[in-house]
């Protein structure tokens, strides 16, 4: 589930402050100070802008992996073998039903 809120500078501090006093709590149990301490740090850095325009950023770093990675099938020696396989069996069906 995704959800998406405004936060003004306060409200944020509010939430990581809360946070904090989940993390310091010596009833809290090792998975949800986990989760608080990553769900603080995660908060802290969107807070300071570090994800600001990432999502071009993301989609050109996959994009470029999708090319390289083309790239690489269309060079690789696999790849050429493959195309003389399909080559010579589009020559020789062994296993032609008109031969059965």
């Amino acid at each position: 589930m995704s959800i998406e809120i405004e936060l003004d500078e306060r409200e944020l501090e509010l939430i990581i402050d809360g946070l904090f006093a989940i993390i310091s709590h010596p009833s809290t149990s090792q998975d949800d100070w986990r989760d608080a301490a990553d769900l603080s740090d995660f908060l802290r850095a969107l807070g300071a802008g570090h994800f600001d325009g990432w999502g071009d950023s993301e989609e050109e770093f996959v994009d470029q992996g999708i090319e390289a990675r083309e790239q690489a099938k269309g060079t690789s020696r696999s790849a050429s073998k493959r195309q003389e396989q399909l080559k010579s069996s589009l020559c020789l069906v062994p296993n032609d039903p008109i031969d059965w």
